[in-house]
């Protein structure tokens, strides 16, 4: 049996490049990397789009009740108010449709968001 130091010198690794079988790793039509075999291609009605206020987008399918932080303040101005700054005295109606009130709760404190 041959040392550690020693196995290197009488057995000499052989170096060659062996063609890899790409066979079925054929380019997917609009897409920029070629050589993957799986796609994972997710339907863009399952992507989620990280622009939108998950509170209200909650809101829109079910009634509760969110209290706001600086964030959905921030998106409820740009979006609902368009940039005017909201009145602590009066219930506000985002979306008309929607049927979800804006509006301050003296007793939190808080800017709140409720659908029922």
């Amino acid at each position: 049996m041959d040392l550690f130091k020693e196995y290197f010198k009488s057995h000499k690794p052989q170096l060659s490049i062996k063609a890899v079988n790409r066979r079925h790793r054929q380019p997917i039509p609009g897409k920029v990397d070629a050589l993957r075999k799986h796609a994972n291609i997710v339907p863009q009605k399952y992507i989620s789009n990280n622009q939108l206020n998950k509170k209200i987008e909650t809101l829109k399918q079910h009634p509760g009740r969110f209290e706001c932080n600086k964030n959905d303040l921030n998106y409820i101005i740009t979006t609902f108010l368009h940039g005017s700054q909201p009145n602590p005295n009066q219930l506000k109606m985002l979306g008309g449709k929607l049927g979800i009130k804006f509006y301050h709760d003296k007793n939190l404190n808080k800017w709140v968001i409720e659908k029922q």
